[in-house]
């Protein structure tokens, strides 16, 4: 009987618009959570040049 590969969930990074630098999850603001009932986001930082804002979450489903 063959075994099921086991799902590897790829990281999904995402850079920043400014620097190009990667980003770091934050925590969301309440409106953040109130638009993400409608559209996915996710909030981001870059340690780089301090960019702060929401990026759409595609999830890999």
């Amino acid at each position: 009987m063959a075994q099921a590969k086991p799902q590897i969930r790829e990281k999904v990074e995402y850079t920043c618009p400014k620097c190009k630098r990667d980003l770091e999850r934050i925590n969301r603001t309440t409106i953040d959570k109130i638009i993400g009932v409608i559209v996915p986001i996710r909030r981001y930082k870059c340690m780089g040049c301090f960019w702060e804002g929401v990026k759409i979450y595609h999830s890999e489903n």
